[in-house]
C-alpha cells in the first residue's frame, strides 16, 4: 500500500521542500495485523486480528534530489516494524 502511494507522498514533501528549504517528517501507517489463534482454543482456525499505528523515526530531508530515497528509508522502517510484531500488512 505504501508503494502504491509513493508519487502523492513525493509530490507533498517537493512542495514541503520549496516552502521550507528543508524540514523533518515521520509517515505513519494504520495497519490491521491477522493474529492466529493459539493452539489449544476452542476453533484454532479462526482469526483475530488487531489495529496498529504503526511509525517511521523522524527523517530529516535536506536534499531536494533525494526525497525518493527518503520515502524508500520511511517505508522500509514500517515494513521492519511490520515483521518485527509478525505481523502480515498491506503496508
Amino acid at each position: 500500500m505504501l508503494e502504491s502511494r509513493r508519487k502523492q507522498f513525493k509530490k507533498i514533501l517537493e512542495k514541503e521542500f520549496d516552502k521550507r528549504g528543508q524540514f523533518k517528517f515521520a509517515l505513519c501507517s494504520l495497519t490491521k495485523f491477522l493474529i492466529d489463534d493459539k493452539p489449544g482454543n476452542d476453533k484454532p482456525e479462526k482469526k483475530n486480528s488487531q489495529t496498529d499505528w504503526l511509525r517511521n523515526k523522524q527523517i530529516i530531508v535536506n536534499n531536494k534530489a533525494e526525497i525518493d530515497d527518503y520515502l524508500s528509508n520511511a517505508f522500509e522502517q514500517i515494513l521492519y516494524q511490520v515483521e518485527e510484531r509478525g505481523g502480515k500488512s498491506n503496508a
